[in-house]
């Protein structure tokens, strides 16, 4: 991602905190809101050659962009994630505003078993990150955004996951873990 100047933004939260349907949002409101003077596109794949998986953590990327974001734009919720393994959906946003010349910027977003966030199952510690994601987060060289997610009211799952969610925000902050 240093290679070809993507900024990672890692969206992280407990099962139903709702990260897709932010992500969901904020594409949707770009590609269908003129006004704000954005244009999204799809970027390249993030995974170099070689990278386990590399093609098939793309294509969910393309499925994302394509199908999900236009089936959230025409009123239906993100369907709950069962992948097996992350992938980055790679964003292009032009800004362009008037009097000013237009700028390019290469966003990455995770997306997919965000559940690193919640508890391990001791119930008081906090789940490591993928040993894949933990390397980029070590040694990424350049700035990169997180975005912790918890629900603000029960979710479909009810009080418990409500509370599971906070728990873990709670029990992160107070750890001090490195991310």
């Amino acid at each position: 991602m240093l290679d070809l100047d993507i900024h990672p933004v890692l969206i992280i939260g407990t099962s139903h905190s709702g990260k897709s349907c932010m992500l969901c949002s904020l594409l949707s409101y770009a590609r269908s809101h003129p006004e704000a003077g954005l244009a999204v596109s799809l970027g390249a794949n993030v995974f170099p050659d070689g990278y386990p998986n590399s093609d098939s953590r793309y294509a969910n990327a393309v499925q994302f962009y394509n199908q999900t974001v236009p089936a959230f734009i025409s009123g239906r919720a993100p369907e709950d994630s069962s992948l097996n393994e992350h992938f980055f959906i790679p964003i292009n946003v032009s800004v362009n505003r008037p009097g000013m010349p237009v700028q390019t910027i290469k966003l990455a977003f995770l997306e997919g078993m965000g559940e690193w966030y919640g508890l391990a199952t001791d119930g008081n510690n906090f789940k490591a990150l993928s040993p894949d994601v933990a390397a980029l987060v070590d040694r990424f060289g350049n700035a990169m955004s997180f975005i912790y997610m918890a629900p603000s009211q029960p979710t479909a799952e009810g009080a418990a996951a409500f509370l599971r969610s906070h728990q873990s925000l709670r029990v992160r902050w107070e750890s001090g873990a490195k991310y």
